[in-house]
């Protein structure tokens, strides 16, 4: 019955309205007074627990003889309801995927710069991920590779770059610190990614990451500790010095 339980959750039902339905469900029709002492609550109450399923058709009210009965109309409704649940959120979704952007735009125009801070290896690989949700096409970035695979582990980026390649966001890098001595970081080749390496003199070992109006910093393995600085003047300033670092630094081979 979990899968019924988790199906009558999804329509909104409250668990008392639940447990009627799969009371009807296993012993067929029956009067108010023998659902409500079969579930052990008072009689005068459970017309308010049957009046959601009502509402809903889910449950019917039958006449026999001289007494109403109660029973599950067909089961099949449930799904039709459900199916019909989850219709609505996908096209509310994909309303609110149309309309993002410009309440996006309409929001930060006049916001207030924001900065959020996270610990841990953790917090740091969840905003990993994080940069993909604020993300349309591009994330410019200047990693310290050796640094940050003390920070996040093989399978964090793995996931991280499958995600990255569905959304099909292109990823322009800059390696900094020690080579790495691999053309590669991701397992079977690189998808939509430009690399070069810094300057030797360029020896940061804290990463940053641009997307839109977001600038994300992930130190080291030592401070573990990341944040994210929303202002679209600071992000166009990181910009600047991405670019910048991106004219001096070489190729990758």
């Amino acid at each position: 019955m979990d899968t019924i339980l988790n199906m009558l959750s999804v329509l909104g039902l409250p668990e008392r309205s639940q447990s009627v339905y799969v009371d009807l469900l296993s012993h067929g029709p029956s009067a108010a007074r023998t659902i409500a002492l079969r579930l052990g609550i008072p009689r005068s109450s459970l017309y308010d627990h049957i009046k959601p399923l009502l509402d809903l058709a889910l449950v019917s009210e039958l006449e026999t003889g001289t007494k109403a009965v109660f029973a599950v109309h067909d089961i099949s409704d449930l799904d039709r309801l459900v199916a019909k649940q989850e219709q609505s959120l996908a096209l509310l979704r994909s309303e609110f995927t149309k309309a993002k952007a410009s309440l996006a735009e309409a929001h930060t125009s006049h916001a207030e710069p924001r900065i959020k801070f996270v610990e841990g290896k953790a917090g740091v690989a969840a905003l990993l991920l994080e940069m993909l949700w604020d993300t349309k096409s591009e994330i410019k970035t200047v990693w310290p590779y050796e640094a940050m695979l003390e920070v996040l582990t093989p399978e964090d980026l793995e996931l991280f770059n499958r995600k990255r390649i569905r959304q099909n966001i292109s990823l322009k890098t800059i390696w900094t610190g020690p080579k790495p001595g691999k053309q590669h970081l991701w397992r079977g080749g690189d998808f939509k990614v430009e690399r070069k390496s810094a300057p030797a003199k360029y020896t940061a070992d804290m990463a940053y990451n641009i997307y839109g109006d977001k600038v994300s910093f992930f130190s080291s393995v030592g401070e573990q500790y990341g944040f994210v600085v929303h202002s679209r003047d600071f992000a166009a300033l990181m910009t600047a010095q991405f670019s910048a670092l991106w004219e001096v630094s070489k190729e990758g081979k």
